[in-house]
């Protein structure tokens, strides 16, 4: 054999040769696996080790691989069921008190948690400077007159010393918008009555008022009771106020009906006076 047949046989062995490593290397994968993703009974993969592709040996690495990486991330803790979240700037934390620029966990029925919260009564007596009225009429606008002869009413008839009686209009404070004022009659007033005529739903304003005031209500077991629907000429009562007991107005001292109203608004008055001094 010649020497050029030597070479020609070593070249085609050669080719051969790699031909099959690299369709082998394609057909299994060449993987290496550190020492640290090795389980506890397996032995050290620190050398290389064939593994097919989209075997479950390699589904599992990929999985213990974003475990790791997660692990590194921040953890997201779930606040209790019975925690408040709240932020308070640090210029607003008491003095010797750490301070608050991040958000923290506060315990519901916690003396932190009632003194932020702030609904209760003595705060409502120091925002109005302790004076109370006994009632407010909220009424629309078209019933100006009526809700004016309804305060002589009560005020002449009913027999509760020194009785005060107002409308929205006297008890606003002037500059204060009108929407503001609506929103916090209870914090200046026992009652506040609903003058449910059916003026009262084409007023927008009063809606409004009547709206805050019944959320409020419901929301605050302070202000809960507190709102008085009075229910003029048999008008019916609307959906949002469909769970609060209404007393029905009587405007004519002579009826019959007369001494029931004026006995029913007599022990609600004294009732509230007791409740709210």
């Amino acid at each position: 054999m010649s020497g050029k047949d030597v070479c020609l046989v070593f070249g085609t062995a050669a080719v051969c040769w790699m031909f099959g490593y690299y369709w082998t290397k394609r057909q299994t994968g060449l993987t290496t696996t550190p020492a640290s993703f090795s389980q506890s009974d397996s032995p050290s993969r620190t050398s290389a080790q064939l593994i097919p592709e989209n075997s479950e040996e390699d589904a599992r690495l990929d999985k213990e691989r974003l475990i790791q990486t997660n692990e590194d991330d921040t953890e997201i803790k779930v606040p209790p069921p019975d925690s408040y979240l709240i932020t308070t700037p640090a210029s607003l934390s008491p003095p010797g008190s750490p301070s608050r620029t991040s958000a923290q966990l506060i315990p519901r029925n916690s003396e932190e948690y009632i003194r932020l919260n702030g609904n209760d009564l003595e705060e409502d007596r120091d925002h109005v400077g302790g004076q109370w009225y006994d009632a407010v009429i909220l009424h629309a606008s078209e019933d100006e007159m009526a809700a004016r002869l309804c305060q002589e009413i009560l005020q002449e008839q009913v027999n509760v010393p020194n009785l005060k009686i107002s409308l929205p209009d006297d008890i606003i404070t002037p500059g204060t918008p009108t929407l503001d004022g609506l929103a916090i009659l209870l914090l200046k007033c026992r009652l506040v009555i609903i003058y449910h005529s059916r003026h009262m739903s084409m007023d927008g304003l009063m809606l409004f008022g009547k709206q805050a005031n019944i959320i409020q209500s419901l929301d605050d077991p302070q202000k809960r009771n507190r709102i008085i629907p009075f229910i003029v000429d048999g008008e019916e009562m609307s959906v949002d106020m469909c769970t609060i007991q209404p007393v029905n107005y009587t405007n004519d001292i002579r009826s019959a009906n007369f001494p029931n109203f004026k006995n029913k608004m007599e022990r609600l008055f004294l009732m509230w006076r007791d409740k709210i001094a």
